[in-house]
């Protein structure tokens, strides 16, 4: 077999995906943007050099290739746990090799290659097998994979790893792929923006979360889901997702006409606003856990069949009559649903009840959703129709720039920025779904195709949809048996919240023998590692219970605090010994006090 057969042959094996994306380079024709050319060095080993526009970048040493990759190797700190390199550039391999000797096994490294030309080229003339079959490679080659390196990355990235992660660039590719370059660097802040937003966000909200879905867990009875309602409502019909931005005001009139003839789906925000001018929503989105009741203090609010996370403002889901449908589940729950065979699709909420009902529209498999009032920028001055109801933060707040649909710069807030690129990657997601833009204002959505929504009333609502009697005929998601074995399911989370404050107590006394211990150098020993090992059994134990998801959450301000570093290590191996314990001592304390307030609430809730 040729280089290319058994590179090829191997990347089908171990890589199967990247197979795929090679296969479609093949059928594509190669821009030949570079002149490749591999030369021998001293080594005998061929280094690769490439020229474009007539500048020539040498992306190996000539003279000892191998010697200059761990030179450049030597430079990053490898010695803390759950790293993830991610990388501009894969060039021959070299340096990805170098990276990979010193990963551990739970390590990653992600690599963004932009040039197919080069990515075929070494195909052809490197023998990689032993990369293609190293589990911690992954590769992203060209523009088209850049979603799925985004998504890649966000996947691998949580904010205890991610002061561990190594970004980094091959030689030269910064230079030769200048564009590219400050692409990959604009995914890996936003990236990391998100991440730290995600722990702030569950830290803020987690024991507002955890009192929610322990509150909603009454309604199971007669919850529904998102997923029982894919090909139920009509594809053809357009989905119109109604947000309470700034622009709602030029065509919230307009939107009468589409009633009965589009699946109209507004956000919690805007649905004060749309009663005000007497439009009745098919379906309502909230998710917040602290969404404030006065969004649903009109009585006509609590009559909309309702799109909810379970751990949605339980007052909210207290007053409101009509059809809940989860979207989004908490674990603990769904361990409840895996009991009888029900899975609860997850969909990518994306932080705000926006992105959230844009999830639920795509999963719902709409041809076409229409945006109105999603702004994502400023609006003379204020952030939602009507007016007056927020005025501009201050500067220090995130406000940046940004194009508007006009091609105008416009003023946004760094939550708002966060959403606009969450809506662009995702409409890249959903080929085969036209999203159409008739907020008529606002920040440019790439991805988009922009229409006035008397247009889009024209052109597509033209076939009669009756939402309510398609809701009605869908069934609760659990029936009668199910109802009364999930409440035999959660009262039995009450026996094992009073096992975890047992295991919890031994935890925190081994904890304090093992400080001992190594404070004393005496953890080279039998018992030591005796006592380690029952730690590991205890935690096995305690996460092994259904009721441990509530508790995680409930506890995730603590954890975010106390565990920040929990994969950073020092070069001082009793004193990392010595935190290491401390840190788990601290946790079983935190986990006890979450065991007793987390108690109550379930016994007063299995009781209602």
């Amino acid at each position: 077999m040729s280089i290319y057969e058994e590179n090829l042959s191997a990347i089908l094996k171990y890589k199967p995906s990247l197979y795929k994306d090679i296969k479609k380079i093949e059928e594509d024709n190669i821009t030949n943007l570079c002149l490749i050319e591999a030369v021998k060095t001293k080594d005998n080993i061929k280094a690769l050099i490439i020229k474009i526009k007539d500048k020539k970048y040498r992306l190996n040493s000539i003279y000892h290739p191998l010697e200059e990759a761990q030179r450049w190797v030597d430079q990053y700190d490898f010695k803390n746990l759950g790293i993830v390199v991610v990388m501009f550039g894969f060039g021959n391999g070299i340096f990805t090799s170098k990276i990979l000797e010193h990963l551990s096994n739970n390590d990653k490294i992600l690599i963004y290659e932009p040039s197919k030309d080069i990515f075929q080229f070494v195909l052809n003339n490197y023998d990689l097998v032993d990369l293609w079959m190293n589990p911690k490679l992954n590769l992203f080659v060209g523009k088209e994979k850049e979603v799925d390196f985004i998504n890649e990355l966000g996947g691998n990235s949580h904010w205890t790893n991610i002061y561990s992660q190594i970004i980094c660039k091959h030689p030269q590719y910064e230079n030769a792929f200048l564009e590219n370059y400050r692409d990959f660097l604009v995914i890996v802040n936003e990236n990391y923006e998100r991440t730290l937003i995600n722990r702030n966000t569950e830290s803020y909200f987690g024991k507002a979360i955890v009192k929610n879905t322990i509150s909603n867990l009454r309604y199971i009875n007669e919850a529904q889901t998102v997923t029982q309602y894919v090909n139920k409502l009509p594809k053809d019909v357009p989905a119109i997702i109604v947000s309470a931005g700034p622009s709602l005001d030029k065509n919230i009139e307009e939107l009468k006409s589409a009633k009965g003839k589009a699946v109209i789906v507004a956000t919690d925000t805007a649905l004060k606003y749309l009663f005000a001018h007497d439009i009745d929503p098919d379906f309502v989105v909230t998710m917040d856990p602290l969404k404030p009741a006065e969004y649903f203090s009109n009585p006509r609010c609590n009559t909309v069949p309702m799109f909810c996370k379970i751990e949605a403002n339980w007052r909210i889901l207290h007053n409101h009559t009509d059809k809940k449908i989860w979207f989004s589940c908490h674990p603990y729950l769904n361990k409840i649903y895996s009991k009888f065979g029900k899975v609860i699709s997850f969909y990518q909420a994306g932080g705000s009840v926006a992105t959230g009902a844009f999830s639920i529209c795509a999963a719902l498999k709409f041809d076409r959703i229409v945006l109105i009032g999603q702004d994502l920028a400023y609006g003379n001055g204020v952030t939602h129709a009507g007016g007056d109801i927020s005025r501009i933060r201050a500067e220090e707040d995130g406000i940046r720039m940004i194009e508007d649909i006009y091609g105008n710069m416009v003023k946004t807030r760094h939550d708002w920025y966060i959403y606009l690129k969450w809506f662009e990657n995702s409409i890249q997601e959903i080929p085969d779904i036209e999203v159409i833009d008739a907020t008529e204002g606002g920040a440019k959505i790439s991805g988009t195709k922009l229409m006035t929504l008397k247009e889009v009333i024209a052109q597509y609502c033209n076939k009669p949809v009756n939402c309510k009697e398609i809701i009605n005929s869908i069934p609760p998601l659990l029936n009668e048996e199910e109802v009364n074995r999930s409440k035999v399911l959660i009262a039995d989370s009450i026996k094992d919240l009073e096992r975890v404050s047992i295991k919890t107590s031994k935890a925190i006394e081994v904890s304090t023998r093992l400080i001992r211990k190594c404070k004393n150098n005496q953890y080279n020993t039998n018992q030591f590692n005796k006592m380690v090992d029952d730690i590991t059994k205890i935690n096995n134990d305690i996460e092994s219970t259904m009721i441990y998801d509530l508790i995680d959450t409930y506890i995730s301000q603590d954890t975010s605090k106390k565990l920040a570093n929990i994969y950073q290590y020092s070069d001082d191996e009793k004193e990392d010994r010595i935190q290491t314990f401390e840190r788990a001592r601290e946790m079983y304390q935190v986990i006890n006090e979450a065991v007793k307030e987390i108690k109550p609430m379930l016994e007063e809730n299995v009781e209602a």
